[in-house]
Formats: C-alpha cells, sequence, structure tokens
C-alpha cells in the first residue's frame, strides 16, 4: 500500500497547478491578477488543503487578495472536485507566504553580526576554503 503523505504530495502539486490556471484563466476579479500561488499543504486525508500565496504587487495589496481569495474559495473548490477527479474536494484555507520575507530577514540579521571583512562563505573560524584545483584527485586513490 502507498503511503498516503506520498499521494498528499501529489495531490498538492496538482491543487497548485489547477489553482494556479484558474486563477489565471477563470477567475475575472481584479484584486487576484497579481497572485501566486508559492505552496499547497494538504492534509494526510486530502479533506483540508492550505493554500500559502504572494502577492506580486506589494504587502498593501494583500488585504485585498485574501478576500478575493475568500470571496473566490466556493468556487475554486468546485472546479478543484471537478478538474482533479477527487472524491472529496478538500476545504481551503489561504495564507501569506512569509517565507521569502522571513529568508531575507535572517540574511540581513547575518550581515549585521558578521564582522567587517570577513569573507561571507568562510567557514566559522575565519578563513575561505581554498578552491579546489581540477588536476589533483578529490580524495586518496
Amino acid at each position: 500500500m502507498a503511503h498516503p503523505f506520498k499521494r498528499a504530495d501529489r495531490v498538492s502539486g496538482l491543487i497548485q497547478q489547477e489553482l494556479s490556471r484558474l486563477l489565471w484563466r477563470e477567475v475575472k476579479d481584479p484584486r487576484l491578477a497579481q497572485v501566486t500561488i508559492t505552496a499547497v499543504r494538504v492534509s494526510p486525508d486530502l479533506r483540508q488543503a492550505r493554500i500559502l500565496f504572494r502577492g506580486l504587487a506589494g504587502p498593501e495589496q494583500l488585504p485585498g487578495i485574501l478576500e478575493g481569495l475568500e470571496s473566490a474559495r466556493g468556487f475554486l473548490r468546485g472546479e478543484l472536485g471537478r478538474r482533479l477527479s477527487l472524491r472529496y474536494a478538500p476545504e481551503l484555507s489561504f495564507e501569506v507566504d512569509q517565507s521569502v520575507d522571513w529568508s531575507l530577514k535572517v540574511a540581513q540579521l547575518l550581515r549585521e553580526v558578521q564582522p567587517p571583512g570577513a569573507d561571507p562563505a568562510a567557514p566559522e573560524g575565519g578563513e575561505a576554503l581554498p578552491e579546489a584545483d581540477d588536476d589533483e584527485p578529490a580524495g586518496p586513490a
């Protein structure tokens, strides 16, 4: 028997593709014109789908985008059920994807604690590792 998580992962990918297609071609709400679906997390029983999204226009547009997605939820759920031939169309919940913002914040914090003149590619302790010489073997012969 296949693991349910593998099926959930496969269904997540299909939902992400189909939602992107629906938002691009079918939904006429102008608030949703610049939405990117970044990830879909589906529960193992396929009954719940958490949709992570980003707005390309900027953070000030996010409340309107979320409102538009909530407004289109019934339509999107029905279309997903039909197009993906799922026994149960999952309940959709929408959430702003913060991962890019968090990554940028962590990178900024790391730059702030870096000593002046240190090589950011260097391992802890200071100096960067020497470049590998293509003529030398990679390990013991």
